[in-house]
């Protein structure tokens, strides 16, 4: 209502960083098509149009996922809260969106909300089946609620898609450990460090569990390693 815009054939919203503002914020503006460029402008008048860093333009929000990119930005730099609210936003607005999903999964375990996280992360593989990263943030969602043998259950169906993949090993010698199958954690240990010959991690964890097996030497050998 402050701005005649007949003249404009489309427009469109714009976000981006206000960093001349003290201190700097996210910004939402607007963009218009008129005649052959689009023209920038804030209703607020609170900014410097040459003081804004773009993230997003688009039709909505949905559109270009700027909930889900503030959303990401904010949990960074450490507003976990503000940053949590964008992404659940952004999982609502496109709630057929796998990665929308598979990111406020990740996002709520971070947070320490672990029923939230494996909501949203079987949400995410309800709708796509593949993802990775949905997959490796629910095998850890399982092991941080201690459900480890669910934990086993997805790092075997890992190593099922990728045998050659290390870290599963490694992950799923834990989750065993975990269950008290020392020798089984062992041969997974074994396997990720042939895997990858300089998994420190994995060294340790065998050590470790061949000392829960009063394999004294073994484990020093390990450890050295």
């Amino acid at each position: 209502n402050l701005l005649n815009l007949t003249q404009a054939t489309a427009l469109g919203n714009f976000t981006g960083y206000a960093y001349q503002l003290k201190p700097g914020e996210f910004h939402a503006c607007f963009e218009a098509y008129i005649g052959d460029e689009w023209i920038l402008f804030d209703a607020t008048k609170l900014v410097p149009l040459n003081g804004l860093i773009k993230i997003a333009t688009g039709r909505d929000a949905a559109d270009t996922a700027i909930a889900n990119i503030l959303g990401d930005i904010l949990f960074r730099i450490g507003k976990t809260k503000e940053g949590l609210e964008q992404v659940r936003r952004a999982a609502k607005l496109d709630a057929g969106n796998p990665n929308y999903f598979s990111n406020l999964g990740e996002m709520e375990r971070k947070a320490g909300n672990l029923d939230e996280a494996k909501a949203a992360l079987d949400r995410a593989l309800l709708l796509d089946p593949t993802s990775e990263q949905a997959h490796n943030n629910l095998r850890i969602v399982h092991f941080d609620r201690h459900e480890f043998e669910a934990a086993a259950e997805c790092y075997r169906a890992a190593i099922a898609r990728d045998e050659t993949y290390a870290e599963a090993h490694n992950n799923l010698g834990n989750a065993l450990r975990a269950l008290d199958d020392i020798h089984g954690a062992v041969l997974e240990y074994e396997r990720a460090i042939e895997l990858r010959e300089n998994y420190a991690e994995a060294y340790n964890n065998m050590a470790s569990a061949l000392r829960d097996l009063q394999r004294t030497e073994e484990a020093e050998f390990s450890y050295r390693r």
